[in-house]
C-alpha cells in the first residue's frame, strides 16, 4: 500500500519538500562568516594580550566586532529558519565564492598596499561586481568610504597598515 495516503489519495511524486530549505542554500556564506568571526576572536585575543602600548584596546575592538557580526550572523539564521524555501536557489555558490576571493585578495593586498588603497579597491570591486553600480560612481564611493573609515579608526586610535600613502 506504499504511495497511498491514509484517506486513500496517491502521493504526489518527487523528493518530500525539504524543511528549512533556505538555511541549506545558504550554508556556505553562514560558513564563511562563521571562519570570519573565529579568526576575528583569535587574532583579537591575540592582540590584546601583548604587552603594548593600545593593545588591549585594539583587540577588545576586535573582538566587539566579531560579537556584534555573530549576533547579526544568528538573526540571520533566524530569519532564513523562519522564511519559505526559495526558488531556483541553484547558483548561489558562485557569488559566495566569488565575494570570498575579493575578501581574500583585500586581506593579501592590506598590507602591502596600506589600508586606505586596498579598501577602496576592494569596495569599489565589490559594489561595481555585486552592486553593478557605475564605475565612477563606485571608484568615488570607495574613496570616500577609505577615507571616512581611516579617519574613524585612526580617531579611535587603531593602528592601520599604511602601505604606499602613509595617512592619516
Amino acid at each position: 500500500m506504499s504511495g497511498v495516503t491514509p484517506e486513500g489519495q496517491a502521493e504526489a511524486a518527487g523528493p518530500p519538500p525539504r524543511r528549512h530549505a533556505a538555511l541549506v542554500q545558504r550554508l556556505p556564506e553562514i560558513m564563511i562568516f562563521l571562519v570570519l568571526i573565529g579568526l576575528s576572536v583569535w587574532d583579537g585575543l591575540r592582540i590584546y594580550q601583548r604587552p603594548r602600548i593600545g593593545a588591549a584596546e585594539a583587540g577588545g575592538w576586535l573582538i566587539g566586532i566579531a560579537v556584534l557580526l555573530a549576533g547579526f550572523v544568528l538573526l540571520y539564521v533566524i530569519q532564513l529558519l523562519r522564511a519559505a524555501p526559495e526558488k531556483g536557489g541553484a547558483g548561489r555558490l558562485r557569488p559566495v565564492a566569488m565575494g570570498a576571493g575579493l575578501l581574500l585578495l583585500y586581506a593579501m593586498l592590506m598590507p602591502v598596499l596600506g589600508y586606505m588603497i586596498a579598501t577602496a579597491l576592494f569596495t569599489a570591486a565589490y559594489l561595481i561586481v555585486f552592486g553593478r553600480y557605475a564605475i565612477v560612481r563606485s571608484v568615488l564611493a570607495a574613496c570616500v568610504f577609505a577615507v571616512v573609515t581611516a579617519n574613524v579608526w585612526s580617531m579611535l586610535q587603531l593602528t592601520l597598515p599604511q602601505g604606499l600613502v602613509p595617512w592619516p
